[in-house]
């Protein structure tokens, strides 16, 4: 075997440079090493693992000087988002990281966290005529029968035989009591308006969902990308699309939201490893572009994203609703983006009206005529809602996560009565509340407070 010189030594070690700088990175589901992942992302790498042990860091990087934009080009950073204010963030080896931050603003992007607190699926998939009652079915089981007048079909009691049904599951009641409580659930509410939701996607085959799906989009990649297969294991995404927009399905069997006419523009923000500040903001910007009224976001951090921030200041004509977080009852527990003042912050209370211990509270300047950062402006029913969920099925989950869509819906349903802007719709919500006096800890009082705001908006 012939020996190896200096050169073709050095022209290996350059070739193992070069494929290694040419790997795509993102961050995914999993910490494992990226050899053995196959996950959502397809073939790309992720590195969650790396970031977490400083190897790799997802930034945000503004370049200082116009000089030094063919040096920052030349380290050939792995580019995830680019934003209009020129910033853009990126993968950087932890090793580039000093000699980064002297061309440019580095800042090191945040992770925000789902906001639901706890929940439970529902009995999933019964099957009518199996001889066994299960909760949903009204009649064709051993012990259960219908009023006199009415005929079974598909387990299911009714003046009239209801159209064949291919749904594998059934509510436990067609309009949860987070929708009655504002006068929520009719036929035709928010026709015409298109409501985002960011989170972890959608069961975009889910009988009350899919007719209503207008926009199927991918934040967690480079870019924004095709596809919004909700993949968390509680259906975070479904659950809260399912507290606006459920239309009942074709057979008028299922779940009704808050808004059962909307649009929903669907965009997956939220994925294994937390939802990321940059894929939110690249999110805003894309679904503002796109047309949307209402910007509902059930994740929460303690500190404010400026990507966040600056792309929600470029879209002062949508309204953006966000869940206070589940870090109550203490105050100023209030969680970003809710804590922006641009943006509506939603706390949780239960079937009684009463604010949940775990709902953030937020604080109080003594001006209850304008609202400030960190001030909580309403609450919705946020404790064991029961909404869609993945496979076709229902569960009731509880948190802030779940409250919030509840007011983006409401915000749809009374879009165009409230005069069709995102500054009208949120002053008339106010004028339409009623006081929440209760919490399951500190905080509630009559008038505004730091547990429910102004109280909750019920629809004339």
């Amino acid at each position: 075997m012939k020996h190896l010189n200096f050169k073709s030594i050095a022209l290996m070690i350059g070739l193992v440079v070069l494929l290694v700088m040419g790997t795509s990175y993102s961050f995914g589901r999993s910490s494992w090493p990226a050899s053995l992942l196959n996950n959502e992302r397809g073939s790309e790498t992720t590195l969650d693992d790396a970031s977490s042990t400083g190897t790799f860091k997802r930034v945000s990087i503004k370049i200082k000087e116009p000089s030094k934009k063919k040096e920052i080009d030349g380290l050939a950073l792995d580019v995830r988002h680019q934003f209009p204010d020129g910033t853009f963030t990126a993968h950087v080896p932890a090793s580039l990281l000093s000699r980064l931050q002297a061309l440019a603003d580095v800042e090191e992007v945040p992770v925000f966290q789902l906001t639901h607190h706890d929940g439970e699926l529902m009995a999933a998939k019964p099957v009518c005529g199996n001889g066994i009652a299960e909760k949903s079915e009204k009649c064709g089981e051993p012990g259960l029968s219908c009023p006199v007048g009415e005929t079974c079909a598909n387990c299911k009691c009714g003046a009239t035989t209801p159209p064949p049904s291919s749904r594998v599951c059934f509510p436990s009641q067609q309009r949860e009591y987070n929708v009655t409580q504002i006068n929520g659930g009719l036929a035709g509410n928010g026709a015409g308006i298109n409501v985002a939701v960011l989170d972890t996607g959608i069961d975009t085959d889910h009988p009350d969902l899919m007719a209503n799906i207008t926009l199927c989009k991918d934040a967690t990649k480079r870019g924004i990308q095709n596809g919004c297969e909700d993949k968390d294991s509680v259906g975070h995404g479904t659950h809260s699309s399912g507290i606006i927009a459920a239309s009942g399905g074709a057979d008028g069997l299922g779940l009704f939201g808050v808004a059962p006419a909307v649009s929903l523009q669907i965009i997956k923000v939220c994925g294994g490893g937390g939802c990321f500040g940059d894929d939110i903001a690249a999110a805003i910007d894309y679904v503002a572009g796109q047309g949307a009224q209402v910007i509902n976001m059930s994740f929460g951090g303690n500190s404010e994203s400026s990507l966040i921030r600056d792309a929600i200041a470029r879209h002062p004509d949508t309204l953006f609703v966000a869940s206070a977080g589940n870090d109550g009852p203490a105050p100023g527990s209030i969680d970003y983006p809710a804590a922006n003042s641009n943006v509506v912050a939603v706390a949780a209370h239960d079937t009684n009206l009463m604010v949940a211990s775990f709902s953030s509270r937020g604080i109080t300047d003594g001006d209850d005529g304008t609202l400030s950062s960190r001030e909580i402006e309403f609450s919705a029913g946020g404790v064991q809602v029961e909404s869609t969920n993945k496979g076709g099925c229902y569960s009731k989950l509880s948190g802030t996560s779940f409250s919030s869509p509840t007011i983006a819906g409401l915000a749809a349903r009374l879009w165009t009565a409230a005069g069709g802007t995102a500054s009208t719709v949120r002053s008339y919500l106010r004028t339409i509340v009623t006081d929440i006096t209760t919490a399951n800890g500190s905080g509630a009082g009559i008038g505004y407070d730091i547990a429910s705001g102004y109280g909750i908006p019920v629809a004339p």
